[in-house]
């Protein structure tokens, strides 16, 4: 299923959190609808999770691309990495994507837990960087 699909049945005020292979956004339904096209591109819905309590909730979409398994697979089948546990390339490739995902998941958790916002420490590491140089 793709995104575009699924969007007429969502609340226009809803939170949505798309993931996939490469990054994570959060939206409103009516800023996704605008920009649903360059989010999908060769991407299919992989899970769709509801994520709060009784009062709030987000809507969490995992995005999954086609080409991303697909090259993954091949690269895989063309080294033989498959060979050594003989198991299937698409199979590795499969789980070495959800490995990605995972990580991503573990990292947001670990954020969390230490209260870090990235984007306050990009700015002071660009701007001891910048001092350093001079």
């Amino acid at each position: 299923m793709k995104l575009s699909e699924l969007l007429p049945l969502i609340s226009d005020e809803q939170n949505i959190e798309v993931k996939s292979d490469i990054r994570v956004c959060n939206f409103r339904k009516k800023e996704l609808a605008k920009d649903v096209e360059i989010l999908e591109r060769d991407m299919e819905i992989k899970r769709i999770q509801v994520l709060g309590n009784d009062y709030e909730f987000i809507l969490q979409i995992d995005l999954e691309s086609s080409t991303f398994k697909k090259e993954l697979t091949e690269l895989i089948n063309r080294y033989s990495l498959e060979s050594g546990s003989n198991t299937p390339d698409f199979i590795l490739a499969n789980y070495l994507s959800n490995c990605l995902v995972n990580f991503d998941d573990i990292i947001k958790e670990r954020d969390k837990w230490y209260n870090f916002k990235p984007f306050n420490n990009v700015d002071n590491k660009i701007e001891r960087i910048d001092k350093d140089e001079l």
